[in-house]
Formats: C-alpha cells, sequence, structure tokens
C-alpha cells in the first residue's frame, strides 16, 4: 500500500492487501510512519486475528518512511487471495505512509 492512512485516537481503519498465494512460511504485517510522529499504540488485526508487536525486520522501503512497525500474523491466518488488516489507534493522531504484509520463507 502506497497511499497515505490518517488515524486519529480510537479510531480503526480498514486496509485490503492482496496476496497471490497461501503463505507456508512466517508473515509480519508492516507499518511504516512517516519522519516526526511519536511511537504510536497500534493494534493490528489481520482477518480478523490479532498481530503481536515484534521488532521490524531490515527491508528496502520508499524513502517518506522513517519508521517501521511490525506485527507478528499466527500461522495459517493469511490465504491465498486479499486480506484484510485492521489498524486501531489507541494514542495520538499518526499517519501510515506504507503498509506490507511481509511473507518470509518456510525456515
Amino acid at each position: 500500500m502506497a497511499a497515505e492512512v490518517g488515524l486519529a485516537t480510537d479510531q480503526f481503519r480498514e486496509l485490503r492487501i492482496p496476496v497471490g498465494f497461501a503463505p507456508t512460511g512466517a508473515v509480519q504485517m508492516i507499518l511504516g510512519l512517516p519522519e516526526g510522529i511519536e511511537p504510536p499504540s497500534l493494534e493490528v488485526r489481520v482477518n480478523g486475528v490479532p498481530g503481536t508487536a515484534v521488532a521490524a525486520t531490515e527491508l528496502a522501503v520508499p524513502s517518506n518512511v522513517a519508521r517501521l512497525l511490525a506485527f507478528a500474523v499466527p500461522a495459517g491466518t493469511v490465504g491465498a487471495g486479499e486480506s484484510v488488516v485492521e489498524v486501531r489507534n489507541a494514542g495520538a493522531p499518526v499517519q501510515i505512509v506504507w503498509a506490507e504484509l511481509l511473507v518470509m520463507p518456510k525456515a
């Protein structure tokens, strides 16, 4: 996702991200934030299943991304086709400028 998405306090936003195949490896939901944004308090659900905050994997990202947030997605949550990602902001208003479902190779 390349479009910017704003989230006010206590607001949910739904993103739809296509996945061409059912992943066999680990999956992370990655959110990119612009510079100047304080560490947000975000909750993420993928296809209705809560993600767990983890350290972000090093990635090549667009130049407008200053900070990455990553959420581990439980195995079996993401299938072939479109995944629905819900992001809830529990803190100060925030902008999300990039989002990706990162599929890692099976170990």
